[in-house]
């Protein structure tokens, strides 16, 4: 199973602004907030864009392998960079050559 959850932290308990699954897991490297890939089902909806200037955050909760947990501002977001968070980005090849060699 794979879930992926874009939150509201700030509130109690905190908000869940958009949130897909997969009982397959998956192999997505990347995730367009508000469509799902194929395999995967919506499980709360994108009510309206997100807040450019509000820290959010990004939870990928499998149960394989450990969460990854990663805050975020759309406003820092860039278009074909990843965001590796201390307003540093890699391309997305870049990113994938470090998960590789990292996540061995």
């Amino acid at each position: 199973m794979l879930t992926v959850s874009i939150v509201r932290p700030d509130r109690k308990p905190a908000l869940v602004l958009w949130e897909i699954h997969s009982r397959g897991g998956g192999s997505q490297t990347a995730f367009e907030v508000g469509k799902p890939p194929p395999g995967f089902s919506t499980a709360t909806a994108l009510a309206s864009p997100l807040p450019p200037r509000l820290h959010l955050v990004a939870i990928v909760h499998t149960t394989t392998f450990a969460d990854v947990i990663a805050g975020f501002e759309v406003s820092r977001l860039r278009e074909g960079l990843v965001y590796t968070g201390d307003e540093k980005y890699l391309s997305e090849e870049s990113f994938d050559q470090r998960a590789r060699e990292r996540c061995r």
